[in-house]
């Protein structure tokens, strides 16, 4: 299967947006602009750094590389495509009184789709320069939502989407699921210090593994601390999916595997049976034990085999079931 090519794609919707006219030389036109009327795109989410050593470069070497444009909705207005810091020199060098940078180079762009033009500015950012790791978790969301916008407009793509989205990013579908992860599910006050840069990809990640209640609770311990225990998380995750494991049991059956988790736990505790007629102790004794194994048994088929629709692996909960079965089998036989 031959790999999603974001220049083809680009190539393809200019193609079909082009007139059937003859080309002319107008079409592939470098104009030079006055900074002023150049307009920075709503849609760049990237953080402006390092202004003032490009101003310095641009200084030196000049301007290798053009601004891209399309034409805005004012008249004689442009909107940036592509090149927001080189822009953000430009007016530097013009503050600093060096009026030879009012006007730059530009590139007109000739396409009014507005989903290929973000797709052009994520696309220009993700090879122009060094993203922060909130900022490639932003671009891995942005594109698929722009994809998936395609794909409802009629663009035949082949493949899973977090395959493409991943190989245009150069990352690997588990690193596209992982940011993913934070996208969907990291709370709102944990993505800012992420954004921020005070937390890192892999702390994000293993936060937004956590229910959105735990994950309140760890940001009261960060606010506290002011720093995230990895460590810490991963056993606050496990914690939680245990409780949530027996949460989830139909109703009537949380008891029951709190016993049984209780016992597997700690089997020096036994309850003592109360003093009864052997007859009448044996025959009392074995009816609940049979209701409880019919129960366990259901437990394990439901985890087993997820009924529900859903994959299970085989949890705490079912292994301790299964010992119970066995043990009460085996007093039943005796």
């Amino acid at each position: 299967m031959s790999k999603f090519s974001m220049a083809d794609l680009l190539n393809s919707q200019s193609k079909a947006e082009a007139p059937k006219a003859p080309k002319t030389e107008r079409d592939d036109e470098i104009r030079n602009i006055p900074i002023d009327k150049i307009i920075p795109s709503e849609n760049n989410k990237y953080g402006i750094r390092d202004i003032e050593d490009l101003a310095a470069t641009i200084e030196t070497v000049g301007l290798l590389h053009n601004l891209v444009v399309k034409e805005g909705t004012e008249p004689g207005t442009y909107e940036l495509v592509s090149g927001e810091r080189r822009l953000e020199a430009l007016k530097l060098l013009v503050q600093q009184g060096k009026t030879e940078y009012a006007s730059a180079p530009c590139k007109i762009e000739k396409t009014n789709d507005p989903i290929i033009s973000e797709l052009q500015l994520l696309f220009a950012n993700s090879t122009a320069r060094d993203l922060t790791d909130y900022e490639k978790t932003y671009q891995a969301k942005r594109i698929k939502e722009l994809l998936l916008q395609l794909k409802q407009n009629g663009y035949k793509f082949k493949g899973r989407m977090r395959e493409i989205v991943a190989d245009m990013l150069k990352v690997s579908p588990a690193q596209m699921g992982r940011m993913e992860s934070i996208n969907k599910n990291l709370s709102p006050d944990f993505k800012e210090e992420f954004k921020a840069g005070k937390i890192n990809a892999t702390a994000a990640y293993e936060l937004s593994r956590l229910p959105e209640q735990e994950q309140g609770r760890e940001m009261q311990k960060y606010r506290e601390s002011g720093s995230i225990e990895i460590k810490d998380v991963k056993e606050h995750r496990e914690k939680a999916k245990e409780e949530q494991t027996i949460s989830d049991l139909p109703d009537g059956m949380e008891e029951l595997a709190e016993s049984a988790e209780y016992k597997a736990r700690h089997p020096e505790w036994e309850p003592q049976p109360e003093q009864r007629e052997p007859e009448q102790a044996q025959r009392q004794q074995a009816e609940p034990e049979q209701e409880i194994i019919r129960q366990l048994r259901a437990i394990a088929t439901d985890f087993e085999q997820g009924n529900d629709g859903s994959s299970f692996d085989i949890c705490g909960v079912c292994r301790e079931a299964a010992d119970l079965i066995a043990e009460l089998e085996g007093r039943l036989k005796e």
